[in-house]
């Protein structure tokens, strides 16, 4: 057998009450993930393309070995 990574995934949805809070679901994710990678600093952004719909910035790896990104692939 090759030596493989295993993992779980996990995904979040972001549902936002427009009400108290300004913005779009997609504005509102956009936000943790700067906040994530900006002010906490968990972790490096991806300076490249990954895939189709994942452009450099839109994600990154966390130093714990998570990954974090928005996925933009498709609608659940």
């Amino acid at each position: 057998m090759k030596k493989r990574v295993f993992g779980i995934e996990t995904e979040f949805g972001c549902m936002t009450d427009t009400e108290r809070i300004r913005g779009t679901s997609e504005g509102v994710a956009a936000r943790v993930r700067d906040y994530v990678f900006d002010v906490l600093e968990l972790g490096l952004r991806d300076i490249h393309y990954r895939d189709w719909g994942e452009p450099p910035g839109n994600g990154g790896f966390l130093f714990n070995g998570g990954r974090l990104y928005i996925d933009m692939g498709h609608l659940e």
